[in-house]
């Protein structure tokens, strides 16, 4: 009984610290940040991209590796988010 109480709350805690999603204006809000329906939003810690499909109650992440001519041309050779971080990481 004890151990299940202990494995009981261990659980709820972890289940604390996962980030909310929520669908809401033709938005997805995931943790602190905000993306609009067909919108991408590329971060470099985590490196993933984060792709909202309002519609269909979607957020696709991306991480490592990034999938071939993931790159924008106007990226600046300089660039720290993703996909740029992948390589970064992978070191």
């Amino acid at each position: 009984m004890f151990m299940a109480l202990v494995l009981l709350l261990a659980f709820q805690r972890s289940l604390s610290k996962i980030p909310s999603l929520r669908f809401e204006g033709r938005r997805c809000n995931y943790d602190n940040y905000s993306v609009s329906e067909g919108g991408y939003l590329r971060l470099a810690d985590p490196c993933v991209r984060l792709v909202c499909r309002y519609y269909h109650k979607v957020l696709l992440v991306n991480g490592c590796p990034a999938p071939p001519n993931s790159s924008d041309p106007d990226d600046s050779p300089y660039a720290m988010y993703w996909p740029h971080c992948c390589n970064r990481s992978a070191a």
